[in-house]
Parts: structure tokens; sequence; C-alpha cells
């Protein structure tokens, strides 16, 4: 990598001369077809991702099964998988099943790429899964949630795929599964204590998926009647403050753990909630405690008061929060002290030139 070179602006001036001389990169191009008609699968998403899983690139198939990669990538070795909410597995190329992108790219057959050129014939053949559907519901009134995230999971506790409830509270799960056995936990932002199918309450996912029922999935069909009802939980809602100035901060998160110190919820100060948080999914009536988590400067707090950089600190030793189911617990404040910070300069030790 070569220095940057900076640029120097002047309020009410245009700076021009900014220009960039950009290489061509390498591209993938493919097809993707069902494995067992032949037809082409339109809006198949295929990602070209590092040997560590990041990705850098992605295509779109078209009515006719056929991407091509948007993104230019520098001449190496890639890997490419898929992603689709049509019910097909997800494979690795090349014809590895990769359910819910659980598995290790590095695992599929590598693609290289040359500069200024596309590597085509990164073709796929996906195989009709299995789903989940089923219906959430308030549990006091009856009526049907919508925006609900039902995530499910294999035994081993990876996840592997997820549905989203519609208006009538409706969901089916998204990218197909292989056949097997199954958990599925509900995940809202609308104050509900989330589920563990069925009926095992689990906040922020801090349960064992042991405790819950293993849903059969077969190729091919959709497994229904995999319902929840929830209940109202309780919330926590406060303010945060700059100790010194008493300016309220936005961009803060308050975490809530549990006595175990298992993370349950969390509440955001945004913008245009003038410091103001309120924790986004119910909780069970207990005691939890709450801490900051923020990156402007100031040093994390523990609640009430106790400092706790980082999140070094036992999280029972914090003021415990009474929460009650269907209420919100208000008052859970924190003011919060500037801290210290570090900034210096990473460098190629060979050539001084910056890391990135």
């Amino acid at each position: 990598m070569t220095s940057a070179t900076p640029i120097d602006v002047t309020v009410g001036v245009t700076k021009t001369g900014v220009d960039f001389a950009l290489s061509p990169g390498g591209r993938v191009s493919g097809t993707l077809t069902d494995a067992a008609t032949g037809l082409p699968l339109a809006n198949v998403t295929v990602r070209i991702q590092t040997p560590s899983g990041s990705s850098l690139a992605f295509g779109r198939t078209n009515g006719a099964g056929v991407y091509t990669t948007t993104t230019g990538l520098p001449p190496g070795t890639y890997y490419a998988r898929t992603s689709n909410a049509l019910g097909y597995v997800e494979k690795l190329y090349r014809d590895i099943a990769c359910p819910g992108g659980s598995c290790a790219v590095a695992g599929g057959t590598p693609i290289s790429l040359s500069a200024g050129t596309t590597t085509t014939g990164i073709d796929f053949a996906l195989s009709k899964g299995g789903r989940v559907s089923g219906t959430v519901t308030d549990a006091v009134t009856g009526l049907k949630l919508a925006g609900v995230t039902v995530r499910v999971y294999t035994s081993s506790g990876s996840q592997v795929t997820s549905g989203y409830t519609d208006g009538a509270g409706v969901y089916t799960t998204s990218s197909g599964l292989p056949a097997g056995a199954y958990y599925a936990v509900t995940g809202n932002s609308r104050g509900y204590i989330d589920e563990l199918y069925p009926d095992v309450v689990c906040p922020g996912y801090a349960c064992a998926l042991s405790s819950g029922t293993l849903i059969t999935v077969s190729l091919g069909s959709t497994t229904g009647g995999v319902d929840f009802t929830l209940a109202p939980g309780g919330r926590i809602r406060g303010t945060l403050a700059d100790s010194s100035t008493h300016a309220l901060l936005a961009s803060v998160t308050v975490a809530i753990m549990n006595a175990s110190g298992n993370h349950v919820t969390y509440g955001y100060s945004d913008a245009s909630s003038s410091g103001v948080y309120t924790t986004v999914g119910g909780l069970p009536s207990g005691t939890y405690y709450a801490r900051t988590l923020n990156s402007l400067g100031y040093l994390d707090e523990l609640y009430d008061g106790v400092s706790c950089p980082g999140g070094s600190c036992g999280v029972t030793g914090g003021a415990p929060i009474a929460v009650t189911a269907g209420e919100t617990t208000l008052g859970i404040d924190f003011t919060l002290g500037s801290g210290g910070r570090i900034d210096g300069r990473v460098t190629d030790v060979a050539g001084g030139a910056p890391v990135c």
C-alpha cells in the first residue's frame, strides 16, 4: 500500500483535481439452476469471499439465472457461495452444502482471478430444502405480531436461516434447510419476551437450545405450525449525559445483563432521542444489571456509578435493577466522564507506508 496524500479543503471552496486512475479488477460470472428441473434461478446472490470469509463482491442472477459480480477484485484466490430467499439449500462452490453460511469457505474450490478478466463458469445447481413456518401472536390480546424475527439453529447452535413475520403475524424461513432437526427462537424489538420453541422463555437468546423441542424438517417441504405466543415484558429507560457539562449523549448503548452476566437486551440513545434510551426486547420479571458501551471517549460505567472500562467488571458489583413484566422501569440514568485516549500510526517497517 502506498502512502495516502492529504487533501486540503477550504470552507466555501470546491477542491478540484482530486482524480483517481483505477485499474480493471477481476470479476466472476456463472449460472444458477434448479438441480431437479434444470431451470434458471433468478434473484439469487453469489458472494465472493476471501479465505478468511470476508465478503468483497457479489452478483445477483437475472431472469436467465446468470450473474456477474459488480466490483473488480485484485488478482488472487477467492471463494464463492450463494445466498437466497427462495427455499433452496445454500452452496459453497463447488457443490458443497452450506446452509446459512455455516461452512468454512476455505473448504470450497478456490477461484483464481486475474486483473481485467472475468472468470466464467462458476455455476451452481441448487436443491430445494426444507422450510419452517408459523404464526406469532400477542399472548394477552391474541393479536398477530408483525416485525418479529424467527431464527433457526442446528442442534450444535449454528444459525442457518430465519424468517420475519408479515402483517398477519406469519413467517416462513427464507433459504432452504437440509433434512434434519432444528431449534427456533424469536427475536423482537417491540418489548415482548422472546421464546425458544415451544414456550421456553429466552430473552436475548440467553437459554440452552436443548431446553426446546426439535423441529423436524424434510427436503422440499415446509414444516408448519411452529407458532409462538409472546407475552409483553418489562423494559428499562433512562438518560445518558456528560458528567461535566450535563449535555445529553447520543450514540451510546446500554447493555442489560442477568445475574449470570448473560446479555439479555439493550437500549440505544440515538440522535433523535435526546440522550434517552429504552431497551428493545422485553424482560421477564426479575433483577438485572446495566452498563454502557460507547466509542465517544467516555469512561463506561456499570449502573449505578461503577467504573467499568471495556466491560472489565463483574455485573453483580453494580446496583440491581428490578423489572416487572409489562412495565417500564424508569430513571436508570448514567452520567459519564471523559476518559483518556491513545492515538498513533501503524506503518510498514520496511517502507514506512501506513498499514490499514
